[in-house]
């Protein structure tokens, strides 16, 4: 009951145009049960992993990411804003206005290396810059907030400040960084990760397999950025000389690591940034945000057993979930999302789709990655190419042409509830990139998995893709079945009023339920497991005013 989110939205399926409820994914319900999956999922790749370390990578005042901050005033309101302000002197900190934030151009970094340490007569300090340092962010961003808000938000994030470690006062030692303020850039954690991938594959000779689980946040000081990582391997010499590996390849700052002692998966899922009180403006831009995120199948090994399982047409492990000891407890695991995409065909969850249809799309989509133009190309690339060719090489007489003459784009688009006719509207333009994406992407990922899976026997493979599309439909039903079943018996055991917070959650009917007594105790519970969570619980506290800028 505490983790069930109660300030959900209710919106419309573009596939199906049916309402769907879902949850809103900020309230601290949402929060506390992402921390629980996050956590779990990286205690099923520690169990399949022989190896697991933990990485703190760090910034230093050269190589931080910084940001400025500017009032936006248009010239239409500015003698308006000059006439609040004689009349009222507090009018900025106490009225909200839109602000820019502007990324700094990270300028060319250098770091002294002593050369011929040994001999004193050639012995001298040379600086050399640093490569492998990322671009700043592209785009600006806006927001809105108080001059107050920004105010102290400014004060306690200077770059030009420094703190002495013995009076504990601040004082200015980077005057060149005045007025600029630190944010999370993951392009630097991006580099960080395939420079570990190439250390390994230097030193081994081939590119081993390695997993990770990384969460960037904010400090609750001065919001400097850092991140957390988790590592998986299962190399005993990348283990032995794993110092020697990482340690040239973050060039940003510190990098403490160390072997993990068994608690790391709840230390850093515990962390989940949005725990902490990250200012607002930081955490409503989607490129800024503190979170976390796994690699590509991370964990999957730990189903593996369970796959040929369900692939033969058992899969009530993949429904009701796997019992395992984590903690000293008895606790169910169940499979993400992505573990349960590389068995079944996500497309096959709509209502009332046949598997004629869906062997169909698949085909079509096939029968796109197989053209020469796009053989070899990653969906992505792929729908880029596509994009382009459609709508920036062709006249929109070819266009309409060549999207009547070619079939297989006829068939995607009728699957995916896009009108044909409605190809040179700048709605279905926007639309386009990201549905084909999702469908490309998934239908890649799938068949590569039931090709690996066949022992890559592509006669035994194309002859089962139907017999799978069917199996996929049958997992969806029952998956949906054993959901409103469990939600039955819990609507059974609650009480009448608050019954349909299970199966029929509306606006109207969650207001209700808080006011109920069963409502309120569930909340004051979220409220005892979020403090519990909650890290640097008396730093964080000292930010709460920041969540909101009208707290300000």
């Amino acid at each position: 009951m505490a983790t069930t989110c109660v300030h959900g939205n209710v919106i419309i399926n573009p596939y199906t145009n049916r309402k769907v409820y879902v949850p809103c994914g900020t309230c601290d319900a949402c929060l506390l049960s992402k921390t629980t999956r996050n956590e779990m999922r990286v205690f099923a790749a520690q169990s399949v992993y022989k190896y697991t370390y933990f990485l703190t990578p760090t910034y230093n005042a050269k190589t931080v990411p910084r940001y400025r901050i500017k009032a936006y005033l248009p010239l239409s309101e500015l003698r308006q804003r000059q006439q609040n302000l004689a009349e009222d002197p507090n009018y900025y900190s106490t009225h909200s206005h839109v602000y820019i934030a502007i990324p700094c151009t990270r300028e060319s970094v250098y770091r002294t290396v002593t050369m011929f340490p040994r001999n004193p007569r050639l012995r001298k300090d040379v600086l050399i810059p640093v490569s492998g340092i990322s671009k700043c962010l592209p785009e600006r961003w806006m927001f809105m907030a108080t001059g107050k808000y920004v105010s102290e938000y400014c004060d306690k994030t200077d770059l030009r400040y420094s703190k002495n470690r013995k009076t504990g006062e601040r004082y200015v030692r980077y005057p060149e960084y005045a007025n600029t303020y630190p944010y999370v850039n993951w392009n630097d954690l991006t580099l960080f990760i395939k420079r570990i991938r190439k250390a390994i594959f230097k030193r081994l000779g081939y590119y081993a397999k390695i997993h990770y689980y990384v969460v960037a946040e904010y400090g609750p000081t001065t919001f400097r950025p850092h991140f957390h990582i988790i590592l998986f391997f299962n190399e005993d010499e990348v283990a032995q000389n794993f110092g020697r590996i990482v340690n040239p390849c973050w060039r940003l700052g510190n990098l403490d690591w160390s072997a993990s002692r068994g608690n790391a998966e709840s230390y850093v899922a515990g962390y989940v940034n949005s725990f902490s009180s990250v200012p607002y403006h930081l955490r409503e831009n989607a490129a800024v945000r503190s979170r976390g995120r796994f690699s590509v199948g991370c964990g999957n090994e730990f189903f593996d057993s369970e796959k040929s399982r369900a692939l033969q047409g058992d899969f009530s492990l993949y429904i009701n979930g796997k019992d395992v000891v984590h903690n000293g407890k008895l606790r169910t695991l169940y499979p993400w999302r992505s573990c349960i995409d590389s068995v079944f065909f996500r497309f096959a969850a709509r209502d009332g789709v046949s598997w004629n249809e869906l062997y169909s799309v698949v085909q079509s989509v096939r029968n796109v990655f197989r053209r020469p133009a796009f053989r070899g190309l990653s969906p992505s690339a792929t729908v880029k190419k596509l994009y382009k060719h459609i709508y920036e090489e062709l006249t929109p007489t070819e266009r309409e042409r060549y999207l009547e003459e070619d079939v297989h784009l006829r068939e995607i688009s009728w699957f995916l509830h896009l009108p044909f006719d409605q190809w040179h509207s700048e709605e279905f333009q926007d639309s386009f990139f990201s549905r084909w994406y999702n469908l490309f992407r998934h239908t890649h990922n799938w068949l590569a998995a039931i090709y690996k899976y066949n022992n890559s026997n592509f006669v035994r493979f194309v002859n089962l893709i139907p017999y799978y599309l069917k199996l996929s439909i049958n997992f969806f039903k029952n998956y949906d079945y054993e959901g409103l079943r469990h939600s039955f018996e819990a609507c059974e055991s609650s009480q009448v009023d608050s019954a349909y917070i299970f199966i029929r959650q509306t606006e109207e009917e969650n207001t209700r339920f808080l006011s109920t007594p069963e409502g309120i105790a569930s909340q004051s519970r979220l409220k005892k497991l979020m403090y519990d969570a909650t890290k640097h619980r008396e730093l964080n506290d000292r930010n709460i005013k920041f969540i909101q800028y009208g707290t300000l």
